[in-house]
């Protein structure tokens, strides 16, 4: 199942860089901290919901929101793109069924 992320629901919010980089990390905000509220979202089924909230439990905060940061890059364009990226290489990989394992 190709997973879509849907960008109406998704908060993007922006912030300083952390670390080395000169006088730019103090200038720009160029990394991007992306905001999904999972627990209200229409997007899955109710098995997938669970699937979900189980599979990303420990990147989901107390509010519901899934919270994904990235500051690879010092273009905030990239760093956006690189949290959808993440967003959905996670969601994909928690949708899946796993084969009970058989001793």
């Amino acid at each position: 199942m190709k997973f879509h992320p849907p960008f109406h629901e998704l908060n993007f919010e922006t912030t300083r860089s952390s670390g080395a980089g000169g006088q730019h990390v103090n200038k720009t905000e160029s990394a991007v901290i992306l905001r999904w509220n999972i627990r209200e979202t229409l997007v899955f089924t109710e098995q997938e919901h669970h699937r979900v909230m189980a599979g990303l439990a420990r990147f989901i905060n107390q509010a519901g929101e899934l919270t994904i940061r990235s500051s690879e890059s010092r273009s905030q364009k990239m760093n956006k793109d690189t949290c959808v990226k993440k967003l959905v290489q996670l969601v994909q990989k928690a949708l899946v069924i796993r084969a009970k394992r058989v001793p």
